[in-house]
């Protein structure tokens, strides 16, 4: 199992900072260190220990920079630098020269606060602080037994102070990398839930598109008289308002793309008018030839209904920057668009809500003896002829 496995991002940030952050300290400090150490040898302190202790020290940094980099404050990693801090403080007698011990200015003590901080960059307070009060306790030993002049009792208290600093804040850095997390995820939760309820909300939208455009509209022209039964454009609407009614809501079944032109010739098969279309070939995303047919399919149904005449046109092109545009005429009464109630559901849904929900666009223009709907797709989904 992954070290980062059930780890919100935000805590994970913090701890890949943290670890970097105790690698350039602790590399740094541990290089300084070992440099005074050579540079400050004196009385007491054995050549021959030090020396031994210096190439610890060395080694040791390069390790836990390697891995604390790449791998972050790993319990071992963490373990080890406490027993190389403690074995170097109960030896101090023999690593660092007498004027040095008292005060905390020795290379040890140095290396004792960054064992300090890397320990409560990596544990949580329950056990970086005991931890880190341990490692205090073994310098205060070995200060007391090369008798250090404080008997190493300033240095402690130091030391003390170092630890509930770096617990108080790494306590305030966790809190915060946790509330953070969890108004993301509550963020997340939330754009979920409601791109979940915009889904649904599309989805019946297209279901009373759907209803409005097949079964509503056969069901009204027979209540009208336009079609009787028998009429084999009866049964072809009929027929396509089934097949219409069993893809709502089955997206997944659907194609990735679709011929317009094709589309649209199905369109003009099942109208009760004589069409005259100039199309083109143009395959386009299956959303969209869907919108476009409905779209249509509509606009002629208004034209049998409400206009008067009983032709109309349809013409397809395809502009310089890929832009798809189809232009239903006819040469009727015509009417004032801005008058039909908000309430009608043709216009507003079944044409102009239809082509919005693919980043379409429907522009109706009408006045007695020219009517027109202009539908297109903008050029950022190009169209493919």
């Amino acid at each position: 199992m992954s070290e980062t496995a059930g780890k919100e991002p935000a805590a994970l940030v913090l701890e890949r900072v943290v670890a970097r952050c105790g690698a350039a300290m602790r590399g740094g400090v541990g290089l300084v260190a070992s440099v005074a150490a050579v540079f400050g040898l004196g009385v007491p302190a054995s050549p021959g220990w030090t020396a031994v202790a210096v190439a610890a020290n060395t080694v040791w940094v390069a390790i836990f920079v390697a891995v604390s980099v790449t791998r972050g404050l790993l319990p071992w990693l963490m373990a080890g630098e406490v027993a190389l801090t403690c074995v170097l403080c109960l030896t101090q007698g023999d690593l660092v020269a007498a004027g040095m011990l008292s005060g905390g200015v020795s290379w040890v003590a140095g290396l004792v606060t960054m064992t300090i901080v890397t320990t409560g960059f990596a544990w949580r307070p329950g056990l970086a602080v005991p931890v880190g009060a341990a490692v205090a306790l073994c310098h205060l030993a070995g200060a007391r037994m090369a008798e250090a002049g404080d008997g190493g009792t300033v240095t402690a208290g130091i030391h003390v102070v170092q630890i509930l600093a770096v617990a108080g804040l790494m306590t305030v850095l966790r809190r915060a990398a946790r509330l953070a997390d969890d108004t993301l995820t509550a963020a997340t939760d939330e754009q979920a839930a409601a791109e979940v309820l915009r889904e649904r909300r599309s989805a019946q939208r297209e279901q009373n598109r759907v209803w409005h455009d097949t079964a509503l509209n056969v069901f009204t022209a027979i209540d009208q008289g336009g079609l009787r039964r028998g009429d084999l454009r009866l049964r072809n609407q009929a027929a396509h308002a089934l097949v219409e009614l069993n893809l709502t809501g089955r997206p997944g079944e659907a194609p990735a793309e679709a011929k317009l032109d094709a589309r649209l010739r199905v369109v003009v098969e099942l109208a009760d008018l004589t069409v005259h279309t100039h199309l083109v070939p143009c395959a386009v995303p299956w959303a969209v030839a869907e919108a476009f047919a409905g779209a249509v399919a509509e606009a002629l149904t208004n034209v049998a209904r409400y206009s008067g005449v009983r032709e109309a046109g349809i013409d397809m092109a395809i502009s310089d920057d890929g832009e798809v545009l189809v232009e239903v005429v006819d040469h009727g009464r015509g009417f004032d668009p801005g008058a039909v109630p908000a309430h009608r559901y043709g216009l507003r849904e079944s044409i102009k809500g239809r082509m919005t929900s693919v980043d379409g666009l429907a522009e109706i223009t009408s006045r007695p003896g020219r009517t027109a709907v202009l539908l297109s797709w903008p050029a950022s989904a190009k169209a493919r002829p």
